[in-house]
């Protein structure tokens, strides 16, 4: 009986043993007869659309946006806005000292100020949008026009637009490196893009040909910027998009179809010149 215990014990002893023993050997990275399985990945299926940049910020306008300016001129002392007949939606307003002068009255402007077409350097109003985008003067501090000389033109790269045909362009910021352009289509390329994408353009001055166009796939004009140290001058017959930023001033041809505000350190001329169709210019806010 006690050799029957004695074996029992012994037993019960070895048997976990041989049970662990049983299962290292069969991890063991010296086994021969184990099989590796490899994990599988799922394959990447890569887009053969094409992938636009993502563009830079969004200038900001401040009060000169959000009180509704879609022109907007005289940071320099006797700045004036000449004006034949036009389609205006939006604030019209003319500083420090200047005056808007016509010859024929506004053919539409729709507005707050629609009872009298434009605001006095008085205005509050007028004041904080001319500061919103001037600060205090171009080459000064402050404003979205010396913001954007000062802290995105050194990002710019150098474009030089073709003399004829279409040029086609993704979000970005831009130098651009011949002040005309005269005979070029422009195409703002955002297709594949987020519709917030930007763009920022640089120039001493710009001119636009007659009759050309400027399309835009998937940008927002309110997105895009011109920020000209000189002068704009927009050809007849045209149409344009985009915030207008000029430490000088802006000429309007006969008939420009424009989307987007117009913003000049001196003055802004819509009498136009040309051989446009009707000589009313439009302006509608983006």
């Amino acid at each position: 009986m006690k050799k029957l215990i004695a074996g029992s014990l012994i037993l019960a002893v070895m048997l976990p043993i041989a049970f662990m023993t049983g299962c290292g050997s069969s991890n063991s990275p010296t086994s021969t007869n184990a099989t590796s399985t490899p994990t599988t990945v799922p394959a990447t299926a890569t887009s053969t659309a094409t992938i636009v940049p993502a563009g830079p910020a969004a200038l900001s306008l401040g009060s000169a946006l959000t009180s509704n300016f879609t022109v907007l001129a005289g940071e320099l002392s006797g700045g004036y806005i000449t004006d034949s007949a036009e389609t205006i939606y939006g604030n019209l307003g003319v500083g420090n000292g200047g005056a808007e002068t016509t010859s024929t009255p506004l053919a539409l402007f729709v507005g707050a100020n629609a009872s009298n077409p434009y605001l006095t350097a008085s205005n509050a109003t007028l004041i904080s949008a001319l500061a919103a985008i001037y600060g205090t003067g171009v080459g000064g501090t402050g404003g979205a026009y010396n913001n954007a000389e000062n802290n995105v033109l050194p990002s710019a790269i150098s474009e030089t637009f073709a003399g004829s045909g279409t040029t086609s362009l993704a979000p970005g910021i831009y130098s651009v490196t011949a002040n005309s352009v005269a005979g070029t289509n422009l195409t703002l390329e955002n297709a594949a893009g987020n519709p917030n994408n930007a763009y920022v353009f640089f120039a001493t001055n710009f001119q636009t040909g007659a009759n050309t166009t400027m399309t835009l796939h998937n940008v927002k004009a309110a997105n895009v910027f011109w920020v000209i140290t000189g002068y704009m001058d927009l050809g007849a017959d045209s149409t344009f998009a985009g915030n207008i930023l000029s430490g000088g001033y802006v000429d309007f041809g006969f008939n420009v179809a424009m989307e987007g505000r117009v913003f000049a350190n001196n003055y802004i001329d819509f009498t136009g010149t040309g051989t446009g169709t009707n000589g009313v210019d439009s302006i509608t806010t983006p």
